[in-house]
Order: structure tokens, then sequence, then C-alpha cells
């Protein structure tokens, strides 16, 4: 190694770690943002009420809550005997 290249090996090292440390908080960033975001929007809460009106027939009835689509809305149940 000659004495021209002793002063420029660690400021290219500086400039490594400063370039990785960089790319780890813009990943990081783009990570938690992203995750934020997703979170947002909490999940819809409602309370329904059931009452069994003939042995083929059930009443479910919206008490609260928030308001519900019906075009998204899914009844399924099984009978034990």
């Amino acid at each position: 190694m000659n004495g021209d290249n002793r002063g420029i090996i660690p400021v290219i090292g500086s400039i490594l770690l400063v370039a990785l440390v960089v790319v780890l908080a813009t990943v990081s960033a783009v990570f938690l943002l992203n995750v934020e975001g997703s979170l947002s929007e909490p999940a819809p809460t409602a309370a329904f009420d059931t009452d069994e009106v003939s042995e083929e027939t059930v009443s479910v009835a919206h008490e609260g809550g928030d308001p519900i689509d019906r075009s998204n809305l899914n009844v399924s149940w099984r009978t034990v005997p």
C-alpha cells in the first residue's frame, strides 16, 4: 500500500457506512408507513340479536353499532342434533 491511498480508505469506509444507514432508514420508514396506513381503518363493530321464529326460521336484528351493508352480510349456522 503506498502513501497516497492511506487517507482515502477511511473516507470510503465512512461513506459506505453512511450509505448503509440511509438505506436501512429508508427501508424501515417505508415499512412502518405502510403498516400504519393499513391499520388506520378499524374493523366495523355491530351488535345483533337473534330469535327463533320457527324450527326453520331465525330472525336476526341489527341492534346497534356501525351500519351494515346487507349485500356484504353473510349468515351461516349449523344444527346440532
